[in-house]
């Protein structure tokens, strides 16, 4: 390991050349890679910024605001992400204990790490949640030194930030006091609670006004199918790649073997790196975890493996550091090659998003020729033809059989009854226009008077929760229109959907709407005949509205029901 620089100004001094330079490759990088889907979808959010949004907490948003003053454009776009990538540099080595403030081996193990240099630059709410995660272990470092005022803004700050970045952003607050309990007796810490509450009451606000669409998601709606051990073998994979793959086994395994101990930030840390680590792997067992979800380990990762390297031989140190080049040398190559053109990466499927759909959405804007398009199931493909053609009409249409997204709660006034291309990836019918392209097939079929049915509300007011296999029963549904325009009544169904699980699903043929037209404030009740399922077993049920050529839609809740 390179040796030890015991002056303060040296240290700071070096770091600082580093964040300068962290800074210029993440520019040079957000100019030459293209954006992804995830990064143009969070880019719509900032065309609309508010209290929250049907994923995630604002605070990414307004980071590409920001960013946007100044221009639309990869890098602008990416500015903040960039901008806070260096801040996390800096709070992050701010929050080591003095003992640890080696800044050439921060330098080295912050390098080696995969994930780090990912949303280094890459636009998505992980950027400020790691940026408010390193700030939160600075601000907590100074107020176990003395809690006052200004301690307890600033950790309060940090952690309105986290949790305005992303729900996750509670964990390294949830294992810190389990950490250190006693913070349940200190009025300081109760203040922090307060504020940080207090701060929080807008986006409950938003969710409260727009009936807790991410609640219902997550817990009530999102279906996880069954147990399959590679959704933990893949998690585990997932963090000894995310955290270095030529490393982190080496460091784990001398993290369970040397004992580092220390005094109550310490503990934290400990804490939160293995409590994070564990509470997604439990959460395995339940659902698929991305890998990029344990990030908030990452700051207590890099004190753990800082304490370790104090604590180690000399062997040790050197074969660290070999290993940890490889992972760095391994890191840059990749970054290079996803940036250069006709590199090798393009034979690689995950990045024909950035190297192929800037084109892909020329040659879509070309066919449309001005005409609003829908993209049926699918939030990216809207997301990255309106960032490249920002004046165009485009928006994303969510059936049962895909997933909601923020699309689903917008407003689609300037849609409704307008001609349209609905855009699949399958042809519908023989004219459909096609865009022949390297990113993905595309098929354009035109629908005349297109109905923006995404807010109807469909309410079984007469719920069963237990039925019989093969039953017939009569439901009892109130049909509403909350929005603020009008819907015609003319092909528009209602239909029905039984899930098993998400890809064992059944729906019923289509149910004739008997109304001309659905006025803003509609809401009338209807009996319609349910066919229940002739297999037993726990399903959810939703009733939706649909339309030809298009699907149907989340109408209502799942309700859960038991076919015996």
């Amino acid at each position: 390991m390179p040796a030890s620089v015991s002056s303060p100004h040296k240290n700071h001094k070096l770091l600082f050349y580093f964040i300068l330079t962290w800074l210029a490759i993440n520019i040079l990088q957000a100019c030459f890679t293209g954006l992804d889907g995830d990064e143009a979808y969070y880019w719509t959010y900032s065309r609309h910024l508010q209290w929250g949004y049907f994923d995630h907490p604002p605070m990414v948003a307004l980071s590409i605001k920001i960013g946007e003053l100044f221009g639309h454009g990869w890098l602008n776009t990416r500015l903040g992400a960039i901008l806070l990538s260096a801040g996390t540099i800096y709070f992050g080595f701010k929050a080591l204990p003095e003992r640890l403030k080696n800044v050439r081996n921060y330098i080295l193990i912050f390098a080696l790490v995969p994930i780090f240099h990912i949303y280094s630059f890459v636009v998505t709410p992980d950027a400020p949640l790691f940026f408010f995660t390193a700030l939160f272990f600075y601000a907590y470092k100074l107020f176990l030194e003395e809690d006052d005022i200004f301690h307890i803004l600033l950790l309060a700050v940090s952690i309105i930030g986290m949790i305005y970045s992303k729900y996750h952003g509670v964990l390294p607050v949830f294992f810190t006091f389990l950490s250190n309990p006693k913070l349940i007796v200190k009025r300081s810490a109760w203040m922090v609670v307060i504020l940080v509450m207090a701060a929080f009451v807008p986006h409950l606000l938003w969710q409260y006004s727009n009936d807790w669409p991410t609640v219902r998601y997550h817990l009530f709606e999102r279906s996880q199918g069954s147990y399959k051990i590679e959704k933990t073998t893949n998690y585990i994979l997932g963090q000894l790649l995310i955290f270095g793959p030529f490393t982190t086994i080496v460091a784990i395994i001398f993290l369970f073997k040397t004992k580092l101990k220390g005094d109550a930030y310490f503990r934290a840390h400990l804490f939160c790196f293995w409590g994070i680590i564990i509470f997604f792997l439990l959460t395995s067992f339940k659902k698929n975890i991305e890998p990029h979800w344990t990030l908030t380990a990452g700051i207590s990762f890099v004190l753990l493996l800082l304490a370790l390297i104090e604590k180690s031989s000399e062997k040790f140190k050197r074969v660290f550091f070999w290993l940890a080049m490889i992972n760095i040398v391994l890191i840059f190559v990749a970054r290079i090659l996803l940036a250069i053109p006709n590199s090798p990466a393009q034979n690689i499927a995950r990045f024909h998003v950035q190297i192929y759909s800037h084109s892909w959405a020329d040659s879509l804007y070309k066919k449309a020729a001005g005409t609003p398009v829908v993209f049926v199931d699918n939030y990216h493909y809207p997301s990255i033809y309106s960032y490249y053609h920002p004046d165009e009409m485009s928006t994303s249409y969510s059936t049962v059989y895909f997933r909601k997204s923020d699309y689903t709660f917008q407003n689609l006034a300037a849609f409704n009854n307008r001609n349209i291309y609905t855009i699949r990836q399958g042809r519908i019918a023989a004219d459909d226009l096609e865009v022949k392209s390297d990113y993905v097939p595309t098929f354009l079929h035109a629908v005349d008077s297109f109905k923006a049915i995404n807010g109807l509300k469909i309410t079984w007011q007469n719920k069963y929760q237990t039925v019989q296999t093969g039953q017939r029963i009569k439901a009892i549904l109130q049909l509403s229109n909350p929005m603020n325009y009008s819907i015609k009544g003319d092909k528009l169904f209602l239909n029905y959907t039984f899930f098993k699980s998400k890809s064992d699903h059944k729906t019923s043929e289509n149910i004739s709407l008997q109304e001309e037209i659905l006025t803003p404030g509609f809401k009338k009740n209807i009996e319609t005949e349910l066919v229940l399922p002739i297999t037993p077993g726990k399903y959810k049920l939703i009733f939706s509205f649909d339309q030809p050529y298009l699907g149907p839609t989340f109408a209502s809740p799942f309700y859960e029901v038991e076919v015996k």
